[in-house]
C-alpha cells in the first residue's frame, strides 16, 4: 500500500500507519526512507491523537499540503520523521471507522498538489480501507478456522489432545518407526477412586480433579509423547520415541507415583490412584488397532492386581 502510495503519487516517500480502536498505533511501514522503517519505528505504542494531520483525517477528510512549513495543518510526527517538504494524508476509512493513514511526499522541496492528486487521494482511501477490512476478515477466518479444528482434536474440559487426534498420531508414529526401525508404547490409564470423588463432592470437584490429573499428566512424560483424554475418567499416553519396556515402565511408575499425592479440591484434599496398562510396539503388535487392545487388557490386568487401591501398571501378557 505504501508501495503504491509513492508510486501513484510520484513521491519520494511513503507511509502507512495502522491505529488501534482506542487510537494507539500498532503497525508502521514506509518505503523510500534511507533509515528504513527504523525511523517511523519511533511511533509505535504512541496515541495517534497526538498527531494534527490525524486529527484532521481521522473524520474522513484529506489533507493535501504543499508547503509543510506553512500548511494549516501542522504535519505530524510522521511527516516531521520523514522530513517531508510537502505532504499527502490520505485516512484508510474502514466498516467500524478510522483504521489508519497513509501518508506520502517528498523532502526535497515543497510541490503543488492537482485536481488529479486529489481523486487519487479519495481512491486510496477508500480502497486502502477495503484492503484492510478484507486482511481482517482473513485473518479473522484464519482464526476461526484454527479454533474449529483445536475444537474437534481436543478435548473440552482438559485442553488435551482427544481419541481423534490420538488416533491420527498414534498411526503416524507406528508408520514411522516402522519405517527407522524406532519403538513406540502406548498406555492407557484409568483412574482409582474418581467415581467417589464426582458422587460426593459433585461433578464440578470432578471436572477439577480431571484437570489437575491432565496438568500431572503432563509433567511425567517427555517432549514429543502424547497425552489425550479419550472421555469420562481414561486417558492415552503414546510415548511417540525409543519407547522400550524400560523407559514405558519408568514413565508410567513416575505417572502412578503422581497421581498418588493428594489433589487439593476446593480446599479439600482428595486422593485417588491410577491403573495403567502397557502395550509396546512392535513387540506386542504391529498396528495402532493392537496397540489399544493390548493396552486396554493391561490396564484391567493392573486394576484388578491392585483392586483399585493406589494404582499400578502392567504390560500387556502375550497372547492377551
Amino acid at each position: 500500500m505504501a508501495a503504491s502510495a509513492a508510486e501513484g503519487f510520484r513521491t519520494e516517500h511513503a507511509a502507512v500507519i495502522l491505529v488501534d480502536p482506542d487510537g494507539t498505533v500498532r503497525s508502521a511501514h514506509s518505503v523510500g526512507l534511507p533509515e528504513g522503517d527504523a525511523t517511523i519505528a519511533e511511533l509505535l505504542g504512541r496515541s495517534a491523537e497526538e498527531s494534527p494531520v490525524w486529527q484532521t483525517v481521522r473524520d474522513g477528510k484529506i489533507v493535501l499540503a504543499n508547503d509543510s512549513a506553512t500548511s494549516v495543518v501542522r504535519p505530524c510526527d510522521l511527516a516531521l520523521l520523514m522530513k517531508l517538504k510537502s505532504f499527502a494524508a490520505m485516512p484508510l476509512m474502514s466498516a467500524q471507522g478510522p483504521v489508519g493513514m497513509i501518508m506520502c511526499g517528498d523532502s526535497g522541496a515543497p510541490r503543488e498538489w492537482t485536481a488529479r492528486d486529489r481523486i487519487l487521494a479519495d481512491q486510496l482511501s477508500v480502497e486502502g480501507g477495503l484492503i484492510i477490512d478484507s486482511a481482517g476478515m482473513r485473518q479473522a477466518a484464519q482464526a476461526h478456522v484454527a479454533e474449529l479444528s483445536r475444537q474437534a482434536f481436543h478435548d473440552s474440559l482438559t485442553g488435551l489432545p482427544n481419541r481423534t487426534h490420538l488416533i491420527d498420531r498414534a498411526e503416524r508414529a507406528v508408520r514411522e518407526a516402522g519405517e527407522t526401525r524406532d519403538r513406540v508404547a502406548l498406555m492407557l490409564l484409568d483412574l482409582n477412586g474418581f467415581k467417589q470423588v464426582n458422587d460426593t463432592a459433585g461433578h464440578q470437584a470432578g471436572d477439577a480433579l480431571l484437570q489437575q490429573v491432565a496438568k500431572r499428566l503432563l509433567g511425567a512424560v517427555r517432549d514429543g509423547d502424547v497425552v489425550s483424554r479419550l472421555g469420562g475418567d481414561e486417558f492415552a499416553i503414546m510415548l511417540t520415541r525409543q519407547a522400550d519396556e524400560d523407559v514405558a515402565g519408568a514413565v508410567a511408575e513416575r505417572i502412578c507415583d503422581r497421581l498418588r499425592r493428594p489433589f487439593a479440591i476446593d480446599g479439600a484434599e482428595v486422593s485417588i490412584g491410577g491403573s495403567v496398562g502397557i502395550a509396546l510396539y512392535p513387540d506386542d503388535a504391529t498396528d495402532y488397532e493392537a496397540l489399544m487392545r493390548g493396552a486396554d487388557a493391561a490396564m484391567y490386568e493392573a486394576k484388578r492386581a491392585t483392586k483399585g487401591h493406589g494404582g499400578g501398571y502392567r504390560r500387556v501378557r502375550a497372547g492377551f
